[in-house]
């Protein structure tokens, strides 16, 4: 079911990180989150200390000061020299996964560091170059990394290298079509649109335009481009639906609307018959919940109880997926407050998890975000989170959005998105919830 997919892209607690999870021991646990797995707290280094030649040699002590690396105040340039020479002294004591995770991080800094207009350091684009673990997740990753520079036209060089390097991948039709989207991409930011647009449709086949919309709007620049103006529209119809504040939609969209001028018409209609076929089909009782209130006290939250439809909400203050989607709430929120009709029927119930990890005080969170809703905590190690998701049979993740009838059955699960109208799709789902309870 597509409501319950979107938890796999999702960030997920574990041990407290807000990142993708991993199985332990797998070569899939990689990035900021496994460091946070694989660093032992016995083994960590202060922010001023330096490893001996003993702990370089030491797994747990060379994670545990690749995270304090990691998290320093730094610039990203000075993180990820830092970084790449750590690797180079304690590539060979390290296994698979952690160097992956290290390896991923390298590539995540740089780019930062990139971006932040810092000149290229030959030194990490080789280690970027030469990954050195098990070659099926060292090239998928070497591709990623790659990847992520040419969709910001950064370092056009060393993209054309990691190109020609993994120039003999055949055999495995995901990583043929993760060349083929680095390829397109990167002749898309050099307008080679005809060679752009053959890779990119190549690609296209293999993945979602709810995954990578990006992609999907160089192939629409790319069709356009060669003057396929048909398919160009098709590919933006594609993305509007999927992810509606995309900023390329600004540019792809008007030549569309102006071959169709009521387009975006349909398209909102479309949108909502999709959005509404995703109510879930066996409603899911939520359990009670054990959170505190804001004068610390006891609450036991049973969504059962008030007689309002409820729009739930977990979130932390310090995973950024929850800072871009909390405003779409307190503009939902907003609206409700204002609809003489909506105001007495719903209400939101955000509830604050994996507080052990917050750095910012709460109350400076809730002005800079404008929360204008009931807030519960969840205390003790996202124990609450758990339990809802466990309920509702998704992985614990952030940020956890759904909509709950007022006999406590959960109707929607909301999947959060960088590009997503939560706060039309939320309006959508309460007047469904609402019109679904006055036919009973």
């Amino acid at each position: 079911m597509a409501t319950l997919r979107f938890a796999a892209r999702l960030w997920v607690i574990t041990l407290g990180a807000c990142a993708a999870a991993a199985a332990p021991g797998s070569q899939r646990a990689a990035g900021p989150a496994a460091l946070e797995r694989q660093a032992s707290p016995a083994g960590a280094t202060s922010a001023s200390s330096t490893p001996s030649a003993a702990q370089d040699k030491d797994p747990a002590a060379i994670m545990a000061e690749v995270a304090r690396v990691y998290r320093s105040s730094d610039t990203a340039a000075a993180r990820v020299a830092q970084l790449t020479e750590l690797a180079g002294r304690a590539w060979p004591y390290l296994d698979g996964t952690q160097r992956r995770s290290v390896y991923q991080v390298i590539a995540a800094l740089y780019r930062e560091a990139l971006v932040a207009g810092t000149a290229a350091q030959p030194h990490v684009e080789d280690r970027l170059l030469a990954p050195g673990y098990e070659p099926e997740f060292a090239l998928r990753d070497m591709i990623a990394a790659c990847y992520d520079l040419a969709k910001r036209n950064l370092r056009p060089a060393l993209v054309d290298q990691c190109a020609a390097q993994t120039a003999d991948i055949t055999q495995d039709n995901q990583l043929v079509a993760e060349r083929e989207r680095l390829l397109g991409t990167a002749l898309a930011s050099r307008s080679d649109w005809a060679a752009a647009r053959s890779h990119l449709e190549s690609a296209a086949v293999a993945f979602m335009v709810d995954d990578d919309p990006e992609m999907f709007a160089a192939l629409a620049r790319a069709q356009r481009g060669v003057g396929a103006v048909g398919d160009s529209c098709q590919t933006v119809e594609r993305l509007w639906l999927a992810h509606p504040h995309l900023p390329a939609l600004g540019e792809l969209l008007p030549a569309c609307v102006q071959a169709r001028p009521n387009l975006l018409a349909t398209l909102g209609a479309e949108a909502k018959r999709q959005f509404l076929a995703e109510a879930l089909p066996r409603p899911i009782a939520t359990p009670m919940l054990s959170l505190e209130g804001p004068a610390l006290e006891n609450v036991d939250l049973n969504l059962a109880e008030g007689g309002k439809v409820t729009v739930l909400v977990f979130f932390s203050t310090w995973c950024p997926h929850c800072a871009a989607e909390l405003p779409r709430v307190v503009e939902f929120a907003k609206r409700v407050a204002a609809d003489a009709r909506l105001a007495p029927l719903v209400r939101v119930i955000g509830v604050r998890t994996a507080v052990e990890r917050e750095s910012e005080p709460y109350d400076a969170f809730a002005r800079r975000m404008g929360i204008n809703f009931q807030v519960l905590t969840d205390p003790v190690m996202s124990l609450a989170l758990a339990r809802y998701c466990g309920a509702v049979g998704l992985p614990p993740a952030l940020p956890a959005l759904a909509v709950v009838d007022k006999a406590g059955f959960v109707r929607f699960v909301l999947e959060p998105g960088a590009y997503k109208d939560t706060t039309r799709d939320l309006l959508w789902a309460v007047e469904a919830v609402l019109g679904a309870a006055s036919k009973l």
